[in-house]
């Protein structure tokens, strides 16, 4: 996985949590488009190990800060921030994974959706692209 798929999943995945309705079909799309060559297991570990844990309070508070989408330059220095934070720190990486426990509770059917999409988005595109001609 390229370091350019990858920021493109972050960026693509914060969608997820601003305070407004979220079309997660567009997430999808992005996602099977945008972050090549990811898989489905790399595109599920960065939104439950990396996305999340930065991103996830903003759906929990009762007054977020962030209704539209969040700032690309933003997400991606935030989630890096956190990652060499954690390879750094012995304290803080068991201190992510009481985080990562919790995101993968919190944002479940989040997440359960949006596999559900991408793998409806990646079925069809593997059918046009075998239909094309």
């Amino acid at each position: 996985m390229t370091d350019s798929a990858r920021r493109n999943c972050w960026i693509t995945l914060s969608d997820l949590f601003v305070d407004n309705v979220v079309d997660v079909r567009r997430v999808a799309f992005q996602l099977v488009r945008h972050c090549q060559p990811m898989t489905d297991e790399d595109i599920r570990r960065a939104f439950f190990y990396e996305v999340a844990p930065v991103l996830g309070a903003q759906t929990l508070s009762p007054a977020p800060l962030v209704w539209t989408e969040f700032d690309s330059d933003g997400v991606i220095e935030d989630v890096t921030a956190r990652i060499q934070r954690r390879a750094l720190s012995p304290f803080f990486h068991m201190r992510c994974l009481i985080g990562d426990f919790a995101c993968r509770l919190w944002f479940a059917s989040i997440w359960k959706d949006v596999a559900k999409a991408v793998a409806e988005e990646r079925s069809s595109s593997q059918t046009g692209a075998m239909n094309a001609p």
